[in-house]
């Protein structure tokens, strides 16, 4: 892996030492990485984190993203090579909620198990994912740029955010 950026703000060199040239850029170590995380809890629409997708990086996303419908769209409906989803928020199946007391009863220990199922479950897809040779890596480009070109801020623009504000005349 060249860099793992965890969807954070301020990697700038006067932060991040002599490693990250003074020309360099937030843009560039989107880019640049192999694997972008964001988990988020609640993230209603969340483009940012698929940043690296046109570098041919790997974004790991949580399934209560929006954006995972976008990618959903975006890729004709199909699971995208350089997109994991993690699902942090769906109860075992020994594990049922009929009512407000039953919710009230998802305690710390429901949730760790939870996200140490996930975070597990997500790790092995990412080991199984990045790549191996330039073969590999060629691939996650191509795909991670066709994702990337489908999903982009003109795209989000012309096809969501104009037609809403045409439907709120």
């Amino acid at each position: 892996i060249r860099a793992v950026l965890v969807n954070q703000f301020g990697w700038e060199s006067s932060r991040c030492g002599a490693k990250m040239p003074a020309e360099m850029r937030f843009r560039d170590l989107r880019v640049g990485s192999d694997l972008e995380f964001g988990q988020s809890i609640y993230e209603p629409f969340g483009i940012a984190q698929l940043e690296t997708l046109s570098g041919g990086g790997l974004s790991v996303v949580s399934n209560v993203c929006g954006c995972v419908d976008f990618v959903r769209a975006a890729s004709g409906g199909d699971a995208h090579a350089n997109v994991l989803v993690g699902d942090y928020v769906t109860l075992p199946s020994d594990r049922h909620v009929a009512s407000p007391r039953d919710a009230l009863r998802i305690d710390q220990r429901i949730r760790d198990e939870i996200e140490g199922r996930e975070s597990y479950a997500v790790s092995q897809a990412i080991l199984a994912r990045l790549p191996r040779d330039e073969g590999d890596r060629t691939r996650l480009l191509e795909s991670g740029r066709a994702l990337a070109t489908a999903m982009s801020w003109e795209v989000v623009a012309r096809d969501y955010f104009l037609p809403a504000l045409a439907r709120c005349r």
